[in-house]
């Protein structure tokens, strides 16, 4: 199988039960993951082909909660919270997209706190963001997608030629990927990223990848002048 990130060769790695949940959940039906010797992209080809409908029904549906707690409220809390201590002083300067924003919780967040910001997920909104933006943020959706080129294009598209992307997902480097938490399907977590996969992405869209600066990674053409600081 050819490595959606780098067109190596993707031999199948481990199988994981479809129930298993960051929680710790268990059983349901065996889903493959593949693992590329390249550049160490790990993903689940079968679920990656399921389509949108499918991961309405089978995995962001009511129960969803159940296996990510914070997906309503805290986790976006505490984003709000972390951008609007490291940026307020630029936050007339910024326009800003939260790519995969859920109910929009962070966005509703930095309005309140004087920022121009937009909330947008394929998943929830219907409209795709107008225009360019200098700060997007991308936090826990880079394992959710099914189609890694796709997403960065996108992210692409939508950055400022000074702007700047801040992602969070975690990295695959020194895991047991069979045994490691962050290997969910019944999360959605279906491209589990290596280090160098997310640089080899970023690359062949046109981005610098600061990948595991201060627990997050980091893309951009050209840096803005209030985030070299």
């Amino acid at each position: 199988m050819i490595c959606p990130v780098c067109g190596g060769e993707s031999r199948h790695h481990v199988d994981i039960p479809m129930q298993k949940s960051c929680e710790g959940n268990q059983g349901g039906d065996l889903v493959a993951y593949f693992l590329c010797a390249s550049c160490g992209f790990c993903h689940a080809p079968d679920m990656c082909n399921k389509p949108p409908e499918w991961f309405r029904e089978h995995i962001y549906n009511d129960d969803y909660i159940l296996f990510d707690p914070e997906y309503k409220g805290e986790r976006a809390d505490r984003q709000a919270k972390n951008l609007i201590y490291s940026y307020s002083f630029a936050r007339k300067k910024i326009r800003h997209l939260d790519f995969g924003s859920g109910d929009g919780r962070l966005t509703e967040k930095l309005l309140k706190a004087g920022f121009d910001s937009t909330a947008y997920d394929p998943f929830v909104h219907f409209e795709a963001p107008a225009g360019k933006f200098n700060l997007i943020t991308v936090f826990e959706v880079f394992e959710h997608v099914p189609d890694p080129q796709r997403l960065m294009r996108h992210l692409a598209s939508y950055l400022d030629d000074e702007g700047l992307i801040l992602a969070s997902t975690n990295v695959s480097d020194g895991q047991d990927i069979g045994g490691w938490w962050y290997a969910a399907p019944r999360n959605g977590h279906i491209s589990l990223f290596s280090r160098k996969s997310l640089k080899t992405l970023a690359v062949q869209h046109g981005l610098e990848p600061l990948i595991d600066r201060n627990g997050g990674h980091y893309f951009y053409r050209s840096l803005p002048e209030w985030a070299t600081g």
